[in-house]
């Protein structure tokens, strides 16, 4: 048996796309732009927000000899996974391959709903990228599970023994402190991919999940677990240090607590 995570996936929407050109070695936008097919909640996010998809493909086949890097502006609508949120999440993604094949691509996508099942395959590890649970202001027993000091200590038993020498005269940053506890942004690599599932009520368990409620749209189970409160947004990229090949995991059966 192994524990697993479900991720509620709706369709994310390509919103835009922007071109880079290189400048005394730096990346430098050349221009970007913005579909014309997108959703009222777009201007929740951009209130100045204006679509110049005619124009701007022009002029992205005009730049293609100077462009560098292609890359696409993902829109996540959380609403479409039940949750009280109107703003929209927005993303820059790269498109690789040749500049002319990227470019070419990303104009067909633009303005288009794309599933995780394009990008992701059954048995694929993933990276999952995600801000952690934020638990404030915290001592170093909290922060760093350090041993609490004995009862006859004769100040503080939620303190480190020593913060340091006399010379040199400062406090290394390898010392526990107290200070902000969780909230940090977080990657956690080679999460695998178990299974997709076109509705999320069949890994729901009765009465929705805690501090969720009932997956309503597609879903992905995920093995382990994942960073980040149950409504917060997630990021899922490929790899970036892949293991070796293996085969697609054959599930027997999902136990859901009832």
């Amino acid at each position: 048996a192994k524990t697993a995570t479900i991720l509620a996936t709706p369709p994310v929407i390509i919103a835009g796309i922007v071109v880079y050109g290189e400048e005394n070695g730096q990346l430098k936008e050349l221009t970007r732009v913005w579909s014309k097919n997108l959703p009222e909640e777009i201007m929740r996010k951009i209130p100045t927000w204006k679509p110049n998809e005619n124009k701007g493909i022009e002029k992205l086949r005009e730049l293609v000899d100077k462009i560098r890097e292609v890359r696409v502006i993902v829109m996540g609508r959380p609403k479409l996974a039940g949750l009280p949120r109107k703003k929209p999440d927005l993303l820059e993604v790269k498109v690789g391959g040749q500049v002319r094949e990227a470019l070419e691509y990303a104009i067909s996508k633009l303005g288009k709903e794309v599933k995780i099942t394009e990008v992701f395959d059954v048995g694929q590890f993933i990276d999952v990228i995600a801000v952690t649970k934020g638990k404030g202001f915290e001592g170093v027993v909290g922060r760093f599970k350090i041993k609490i000091q004995p009862r006859k200590k004769r100040k503080t038993r939620r303190e480190v023994g020593a913060i340091g020498g006399r010379s040199p005269a400062y406090v290394t940053y390898t010392v526990p402190r107290a200070g902000q506890h969780g909230f940090h942004r977080r990657t956690e690599f080679n999460k695998r991919i178990l299974a997709f599932t076109e509705n999320g009520l069949e890994y729901t368990p009765k009465g929705g999940f805690p501090h969720f409620g009932i997956v309503k749209t597609e879903a992905v189970l995920v093995e382990g677990s994942v960073p980040g409160a149950p409504k917060r947004t997630i990021v899922l990229r490929i790899p970036a240090r892949p293991p070796r090949e293996i085969e697609a995991p054959k599930i027997i059966t999902v136990g859901i607590p009832r």
